[in-house]
């Protein structure tokens, strides 16, 4: 029939997969005594889950990143009496997008180093700092896919001549601090502290490049057995262009948008749009995770959010969530 609207017969069908990829581990024994300083080390290739130490106001923790990538953790080391610590690296290479409309496709480099500290002190705790430079290369005037912009870019044909995609470079600084602890005085009570900062060092605008996320959690920090809890708050602040509007946490919302303006003045009038993820954003975000049982899990998270600039005085948005969780 010339009226089929079914679709092509023996037609193929497209799937999706959020993680494909290929990892290399080194081998436990290698030549003579070898293998005991490079045993933890990691290459990945494909579609992969993050390979760093972050925080939701960096990376989206849904996020799959496409690339390479290479991990490593050295083996305990002591020194003067201390608790042993592990030094770890991570670096990656991940591809943004593969599109014909661009000269040099935009990319992804990071390069990760922290130490993580064994148990120690009154408060069986352990001690995890890092740092890392995240460069996104080629992404200046690159526009992504997407109707909807935040502060972070502007959409083509918005009305500033010559100026399409994002405004900036982001070459970002990232220090990432984090303590976990077991007990307070003899009691058993896990609970812990953590703080992100992160500074855009190729934003011209110095007033707009930062960010910082503040956070504590009681309970387990991984819920895993049955009856498991955990409870958590966190405070966000994240600048306009303190790092790329893809990035962070999409629960998380950015405001105002570049898609109107008024006698020439970005945002006039419209900035207080609230967008999925995004920047310019700042707020609460408290959740409560409960393991139901072995494979399932109830999470309820609210967050709190308000622009950090806004010419039309927006009022805070709301959001609560609640989800059941069943992984397999």
């Amino acid at each position: 029939s010339t009226n089929d609207t079914v679709g092509t017969w023996f037609e193929k069908y497209s799937a999706m997969f959020d993680q494909y990829y290929m990892r290399f581990e080194a081998p436990k024994e290698m030549i003579r005594d070898y293998g005991k300083y490079f045993n933890d080390a990691k290459l990945w290739a494909g579609r992969f889950p993050i390979p760093f130490n972050y925080s939701e106001m960096v990376w989206d923790s849904d996020t799959n990143p496409s690339g390479l990538a290479v991990q490593y953790v050295s083996p305990d080391l002591k020194m003067w009496g201390l608790p042993a610590v592990n030094i770890y690296s991570n670096g990656g290479m991940f591809w943004l997008t593969e599109s014909q409309i661009y000269n040099n496709d935009p990319i992804l480099w990071a390069l990760q180093g922290g130490v993580k500290t064994d148990t120690f002190g009154p408060f069986v705790s352990t001690l995890d700092i890092s740092t890392a430079m995240y460069n996104f290369a080629n992404i200046k005037h690159a526009t992504p896919l997407g109707t909807v912009a935040t502060n972070s870019r502007v959409l083509t044909g918005t009305g500033i001549p010559g100026i399409t995609g994002y405004q900036f470079e982001y070459n970002i600084f990232d220090f990432l601090v984090s303590i976990d602890n077991q007990k307070i005085l003899d009691f058993e009570f896990p609970h812990g502290f953590y703080a992100d900062y992160i500074n855009n060092l190729s934003c011209h605008n110095d007033t707009l490049n930062e960010g910082v996320l503040v956070g504590g959690y009681i309970g387990k920090k991984k819920i895993k057995k049955p009856g498991d809890w955990k409870a958590r708050a966190e405070w966000r602040y994240i600048e306009r262009d303190a790092i790329p509007d893809f990035m962070p946490d999409s629960d998380f919302y950015g405001f105002g948008t570049y898609t109107n303006f008024t006698n020439g003045n970005v945002n006039a009038g419209n900035n207080g749009n609230p967008v999925d993820g995004g920047t310019n954003g700042k707020g609460i975000n408290l959740a409560f995770e409960y393991q139901l049982l072995k494979n399932t899990s109830l999470n309820i998270e609210y967050y709190w959010m308000k622009p950090i600039k806004s010419l039309d005085k927006t009022a805070p948005w709301n959001e609560l969530q609640v989800d059941v969780v069943t992984k397999f």
